[in-house]
């Protein structure tokens, strides 16, 4: 059993003294400090190993500016090797499946797989063909909704791609070279793009037009993939089996109504009718689970000094050390050991110790009303404050999920219910979540965020050839005989340790939101996990060149001149357009080495030799639900689409290399659904949802950086102005994308404000008026009276 609350409180402790100094500040000085704490332990670390204070986290991650990544040479040269290394990749596929159980697993169980799968993937290089030919509705039918929209979102980047690159590069490259007016660079690469557009140039106005018409493309495929994706879901609702179409979870239920008859009781009372079949609420069985493991292992032991007395014929005699709920006695001291206690009989010994938990075992049983005991009271600690309701008719349990049943909403909290076999029991024993684990969690998540700049440069520095030198002399006499060796150590120890944290990433996130936060079900912690991770990659693998040294100081400076996000991404992202055109390549063979299963295979011949090959085939699955989860891969496809839509229009190239990337990504995902990888749970769509939602934030982020280009590049204010109203017109769209939840709060905020300031001006109007009316009516009271003498 977990016991995780017993060091939480020095935690919090020292979490509060941590935070109550820039807590006191305002957000602008909060921002400010964090980001000098930042640059002082960048600083520190450049002075004790690098040597310099001037560190740059854009280029120890290996964001290199335009003119030091070798251009169109480099890109070849990437390109060609890549594409040779994913031919081998898909070659070891085709070896691996015959060979290895992991591969086309489910052929083997018990799930459906596309008709005529057996023929097909017999042939050479079936698995390819195969899941090529595979459709949404075969996914879906074989792995459920959610690995069907995923491989929708494949489908749909190469169709954006495909729309906005045929014009881009059939125009706009050509545009560059010939009327771009700038041609005095060394590198082909940077002729066909942005970078050749000299200040002033009418083809500022042509590209405030292709901002337009990239933006409305993506919007209106992101909705019609949207529309498309509605009648999906309607339709799995439909197929949802019961009981779960017909429950729904409640959270925070309040103590009068905490028990299933009462549960029960309260529902009925608010339909006017019996509607509710059965009602469940979550008991704690921790205590349970503890007397559970004990008897186990008592079992076990006995049965192992049974096993021995029955081989050996003598019956096994060992030290046990005294129990501290019993005292001690003078007989039971060992002068020999420091430690009290008796040696007695195995068998004896542990055939007490399993009678004891057994009856402890029924008195908890007892109490949580689990052995016809009657339901337990609030008060004994045997209920949570969660619990599942089912109804008899799915129509009460919609309407259900659809009311608000107390005035501020904190209470009787409904939701659907997840899968079964999908639902942490864990979390939802806890009675409420602690203010304690929900602020050291969204700490621990800003923590990674600040400490991902002196990360970078601790490890790059350890890893430089020159510290090594240190280490080991030896190695001088190899940079004196080879000086070439030194840049290529130092750019591949970059890029080793910016690979290194990004895949461990989501490990520390995924521990994070399991330990910290309240997760109903498995597929809410991938949700979780996406949604941070892909904030993570946006900022420190796409807006990294911006960023500089410190997040939180780059933060700080907007906060003071929110004017100047134009020209900070207008002067750093245009001017690493190539490391991007060479990222996509690299993608291409991630994807295709996580179709070999690698992690997987390794896994599962190290546990071989210790265990058989059953067991290992067991232990292996599922996969490291922390990088190769839903969560994480669709969080690196929503950033790889928002990646290319970024730079689209300053190297109109990138559309090529993003649609060949994601033909990999399609295939990969299509054939490890399908007929590798197991099952998982299914939760209708939401992984698809939240990439639509990251795919529309990321055009934000390409609009003001178009806004800010052309700001530099044109003479006038014109093509900026009309990009900028393209953001207005895209804000309108997001809004009414997410139906219109924020824009909705934001009016009923200022109907509110509006209402309160009307009956205030009403309140002084009358106020004002009865003081005027008893003025003038004292005035004619006082004029009319008779002035007499005494």
């Amino acid at each position: 059993m977990r016991r995780r609350r017993n060091y939480g409180i020095p935690i919090y402790g020292l979490l509060v003294l941590g935070l109550l100094a820039p807590a006191s500040l305002s957000p602008k000085r909060a921002l400010e400090k964090l980001g000098k704490w930042t640059n002082q332990a960048v600083s520190a670390v450049g002075r004790t190993v690098l040597r310099s204070e001037e560190m740059n986290v854009a280029g120890l991650s290996g964001v290199e500016p335009d003119g030091a990544t070798g251009g169109l040479s480099a890109l070849a040269l990437g390109v060609v090797g890549n594409a040779a290394l994913v031919a081998l990749l898909f070659r070891s596929v085709e070896r691996l499946r015959r060979n290895h159980p992991l591969h086309e697993g489910n052929l083997l169980r018990e799930t459906w797989v596309p008709w005529g799968s057996q023929e097909m993937l017999a042939q050479k290089w079936g698995w390819l063909r195969a899941a090529m030919s595979l459709n949404t509705d075969d996914v879906e039918a074989a792995a459920g909704l959610d690995a069907a929209m995923m491989v929708e979102f494949a489908d749909l980047s190469m169709q954006v791609l495909s729309i906005i690159g045929l014009p881009l590069i059939c125009i706009l490259c050509p545009l560059h070279f010939f009327c771009g007016g700038s041609i005095d660079q060394d590198d082909p690469l940077s002729w066909i793009g942005m970078a050749n557009v000299e200040s002033g140039s009418w083809l500022c106005w042509v590209h405030s037009g292709i901002v337009w018409f990239v933006v409305i493309v993506v919007q209106h495929s992101l909705k019609r993939a949207q529309a498309s994706f509605v009648g999906r879901r309607v339709q799995w609702l439909r197929r949802m089996p019961p009981p779960r179409c017909k429950t729904i979870l409640v959270e925070h239920i309040p103590p009068e109504h905490c028990s299933d008859s009462g549960l029960i009781a309260y529902f009925n009372s608010v339909f006017g009718r019996e509607v509710v079949e059965t009602a469940h609420v979550t008991r704690n069985t921790r205590g349970l689970r503890w007397h559970l493991s004990m008897v186990r292992r008592a079992e076990e032991q006995l049965e192992e000094a049974t096993e021995k007395f029955e081989e050996t014929g003598e019956r096994p005699r060992a030290f046990f050390p005294q129990s501290p709920c019993r005292p001690a006695t003078a007989d039971h001291i060992m002068l020999e050991s420091p430690v009290s206690g008796e040696v007695c009989d195995v068998i004896e010994h542990w055939a007490q110790e399993l009678q004891t938990e057994r009856s402890a075992l029924h008195d908890e049983r007892w109490r949580l009303g689990l052995c016809g005991a009657g339901e337990p009271d609030f008060a004994s600690g045997a209920y949570t404050t969660n619990g599942f309701v089912t109804f008899l008719q799915r129509r009460d349990a919609e309407i259900a999920l659809r009311m608000q049943y107390r005035a501020h909403g904190l209470q009787f909290v409904v939701s659907p219910p997840p899968a079964p076999e999908d639902v942490r029991f864990e979390d939802l024993q806890k009675r409420e979540m602690g203010f304690g684990d929900f602020l050291l969690g969204y700490s621990c998540i800003l923590f990674l965020f600040w400490a991902f700049a002196p990360f970078i440069v601790a490890f790059s520095a350890v890893a430089r050839l020159e510290t090594l030198q240190t280490i080991m002399p030896s190695l001088h006499v190899v940079v004196i005989l080879w000086p070439v060796t030194r840049a290529i150590w130092d750019g591949l120890a970059s890029a080793f340790a910016l690979g290194l944290f990004m895949s461990l990433l989501p490990n520390w996130l995924m521990f994070i939101c399991e330990w910290l936060f309240v997760m109903k079900s498995g597929r809410q912690l991938q949700l979780q996990l996406q949604t941070w991770y892909f904030y993570f990659l946006v900022v420190f693998v796409l807006m990294v060149t911006a960023i500089g040294s410190s997040l939180f100081y780059t933060l700080s400076r907007l906060v003071e001149h929110p004017a100047k996000i134009f020209s900070l991404l207008a002067n750093t992202l245009p001017y690493s357009t190539h490391f991007y055109l060479s990222y996509f390549p690299l993608q291409w063979s991630v994807y295709a080495m996580e179709a070999t299963r690698y992690t997987v295979v390794v896994k599962y011949f190290a546990l071989k030799a210790l265990w058989g090959a059953e067991r290992a085939k067991e232990a292996c699955e599922p996969e490291d639900q922390a990088n190769y989860g839903i969560g994480a891969r669709s969080a690196r496809m929503a950033l790889l689409l928002v990646m290319a839509l970024l730079f689209c229009s300053l190297s109109p190239l990138i559309c090529v290399l993003g649609f060949i990337c994601f033909f990999v990504c399609r295939v990969t995902y299509a054939y490890l659904l399908v007929y590798s990888e197991t099952p998982k749970a299914d939760t209708g769509g939401t992984f698809w949802c939240a990439q639509l939602n990251h795919v529309q934030q990321g055009l934000f982020i390409y609009v003001l950086l178009m806004t800010g280009v052309l700001l530099d590049k044109s003479d006038s204010l014109g093509p900026p102005l009309i990009t900028f109203a393209c953001g207005v017109a895209l804000m309108k769209s997001y809004l009414h994308f997410r139906r219109r939840r924020i824009l909705v709060s934001i009016w009923l905020y200022w109907a509110r404000l509006v209402h309160f300031f009307c009956h205030y001006i009403t309140l002084i109007g009358v106020l004002v008026g009865n003081f005027c009316r008893i003025a003038v009516l004292h005035g004619i009271v006082w004029r009319n009276v008779p002035i007499t003498r005494c």
